[in-house]
């Protein structure tokens, strides 16, 4: 019998046999996976006028039961969009002209059971009755960012913008934080998104 077994096992009980072990280690995973909704980039579009360049992204920011859950105990949930400028290369790697962060904070609010979603750009502030519709108002996302464009290096093989979306984990309690770090649930941030910008 596996020590593990006999430990945990009343005396004089049988242990499950292996094929048991693997069934509950499939469904542990089968439910990890339904747990893991993550957020998703479906389009996006970037063009660069006289004074700002103006990002617009279609998202699919969905959360999962775990998520959700902690949002509805008080926990405020950071959702940062880190958008990146470069300048197209022939023989190397584009390179980064310019960075920049947009953050929204979801939190709940129990006295009125509502969702509040705070731009921290502007401090324009929300007021959602359900989690769905406060993500839904970000699903279609614009960025515009002032910028002198006579500054930016002239580059005839042009620009391509990166974008991609994540939940700010280091500003979450450091408990969770931890957790989070090594929990699928928590994993739903997006790979870089790339196209190329409209001049």
């Amino acid at each position: 019998m596996n020590p593990v077994a006999q430990f945990l096992l009343p005396s004089g009980a049988r242990a499950p046999s292996p094929g048991v072990y693997w069934l509950c280690l499939v469904a542990l995973l089968l439910a990890s996976l339904r747990a893991h909704a993550a957020f998703e980039i479906l389009s996006g579009h970037t063009s660069i006028t006289d004074d700002a360049i103006v990002t617009e992204a279609s998202l699919d920011l969905e959360l999962n039961d775990t998520v959700v859950e902690a949002v509805n105990e008080g926990i405020e949930l950071n959702i940062v969009a880190e958008l990146r400028l470069l300048r197209v290369r022939q023989w190397l790697w584009d390179e980064i002209i310019g960075e920049w962060r947009a953050g929204f904070r979801l939190k709940y609010h129990d006295l009125s059971a509502t969702y509040v979603l705070t731009d921290e750009r502007t401090g324009e502030l929300e007021t959602f009755t359900t989690i769905r519709d406060a993500m839904d108002s970000l699903a279609n996302l614009t960025i515009s960012l002032p910028v002198v464009t006579e500054t930016l290096p002239e580059n005839p093989r042009g620009y391509r913008a990166s974008l991609r979306i994540d939940i700010d984990r280091a500003s979450l309690p450091p408990p969770l934080k931890l957790i989070t770090e090594i929990t699928p649930a928590w994993q739903l941030g997006t790979k870089w998104s790339q196209w190329t910008v409209a001049q």
